[in-house]
């Protein structure tokens, strides 16, 4: 389909590609493999560097432009599709295309093609994000946003500054998401686009919220929220509700959490939004745990890991892998706990996640607390406290508790000397270092 598509004006018939492939294949110019249930096709790399030095540069330059509009189409049509019910059989369309959709970024990136990068960069991050490709994500969509003539696309370039800003986000970059969450904001208000408004409202309400600026968060989420209801947009209601729902969680506030982030996941699942079914869900999961419930605990939690799994969204893995390390932890099972910490540390170290990283080395310290290994809940308190600062994450009210109460035992063993060594011992490792401690004792147990 894609060969016919950008050849179409060069064969002679419909159907043409079929019977061209065929002899291709019988002379051993293009192989073939099964990906999937879907015949696919490449060219042998000899073949290919001889037919590109055969190309002028004019035939290049016209069918990199019909192969990156192609790709740029379907990400386009894609895009809508990752927020409905058949958002697993659309990743793995894509996650099939990846290696396209990075030769259609590339070719509009080297021509300057100012339009077609901001096509890509505006429908694509979302997949970007859900599949963990942060790193590669923000250098592209920032590539496209630096464009001349980018600023001709003012609806494209919002929503790619959205998405950069949303990428850095995910990457625990949080001045650098601000930056560009600021810049949607502004460039929507210029175009009076409601709903952009609305979304860079809700977008620096997170930011807000990480930073613990709890009344700026409420104040950007409830405006984003009376503004879609205003719009009739019942994905972004949802998602103000579970962000309001994390900011009450957050402060400690269980029956305000309880109800917006239940209200969330009622309208997540009427609109059979499988992937963001699963951040209520974890969230829910928390408030069930602070009220020890370990059964609906343990059950909200699974459900999001298996939505999370099924849609290989490694980030969301991490996320809800830590929170049910905490559940075992305040049920009292160990092993359990150490089993979801080691997954949910791999995946957030493989993915470059800082923010998941610091949350799952706060509860190893509460493992290690269990075990009265207190040098090491030392350490990995400081060591986090150090990634928070730098970061500018704040520890939430709700999880200071915990951890006041665990170096609190760990000072009142060890005494002020040794504890205050320690804590500076802890501050001065770096990151990895800090992992290699959590998992050193777990790997030994």
């Amino acid at each position: 389909e894609w060969a016919t598509a950008i050849y179409a004006d060069r064969l002679k018939k419909p159907g043409g590609t079929v019977n061209l492939i065929q002899k291709l294949l019988n002379n051993s110019m293009v192989v073939s493999r099964d990906v999937n249930g879907l015949q696919r096709f490449r060219l042998l790399e000899p073949v290919r560097q001889f037919i590109k030095e055969k190309l002028t540069p004019q035939e290049l330059d016209y069918y990199g432009a019909r192969h990156a509009s192609i790709f740029a189409g379907l990400v386009e049509e894609s895009s809508a599709q990752l927020l409905k019910g058949d958002q697993a059989r659309w990743l793995e369309v894509l996650q099939g295309e990846v290696d396209n959709l990075r030769a259609a970024f590339r070719w509009a990136l080297e021509h300057d093609d100012a339009e077609t990068a901001l096509r890509m960069a505006a429908y694509v991050w979302r997949f970007l994000e859900i599949r963990g490709y942060f790193a590669e994500g923000r250098q592209r969509v920032e590539e496209a946003i630096g464009l001349k003539g980018a600023d001709e696309h003012p609806v494209l370039l919002e929503r790619a500054l959205s998405g950069s800003g949303w990428l850095a986000y995910r990457q625990a970059d949080f001045a650098a998401a601000q930056m560009w969450m600021e810049r949607a904001l502004a460039l929507a208000e210029r175009n009076q686009n409601q709903a952009g408004i609305a979304n860079a409202r809700n977008d620096l309400g997170n930011v807000a919220r990480i930073h613990g600026e709890y009344t700026l968060a409420r104040e950007h989420l409830t405006e984003c929220l009376r503004m879609e209801r205003d719009n009739g947009n019942q994905r972004m209601v949802a998602v103000a509700l579970f962000n309001l729902g994390a900011v009450a969680l957050d402060e400690g506030n269980l029956e305000e959490a309880s109800r917006k982030l239940s209200q969330s996941l009622d309208s997540f699942r009427e609109q059979s939004n499988s992937r963001e079914i699963a951040f209520p869900l974890r969230s829910l999961a928390e408030v069930a745990l602070l009220r020890k419930e370990w059964v609906l605990a343990r059950d909200y939690a699974e459900e999001s890991l298996g939505i999370r799994r099924t849609l290989k969204d490694n980030k969301g893995c991490a996320d809800t892998l830590c929170t049910m390390a905490w559940i075992e932890i305040r049920a009292g099972d160990t092993a359990a706990a150490e089993k979801y910490l080691i997954e949910s540390l791999a995946l957030a170290k493989a993915i470059g996640d800082r923010r998941a990283l610091s949350e799952a080395l706060e509860i190893a310290a509460l493992t290690h607390a269990q075990r009265k290994n207190y040098p090491v809940v030392v350490q990995l308190a400081a060591g986090v406290a150090r990634v928070r600062e730098r970061l500018g994450f704040v520890l939430q009210p709700v999880r200071r508790v915990f951890m006041d109460e665990i170096t609190a035992a760990a000072k009142l063993q060890m005494g002020e000397n040794e504890y205050q060594g320690l804590w500076s011992r802890g501050e001065s490792r770096e990151l990895n270092a800090v992992i290699d401690l959590a998992l050193q004792p777990v790997g030994a147990s």
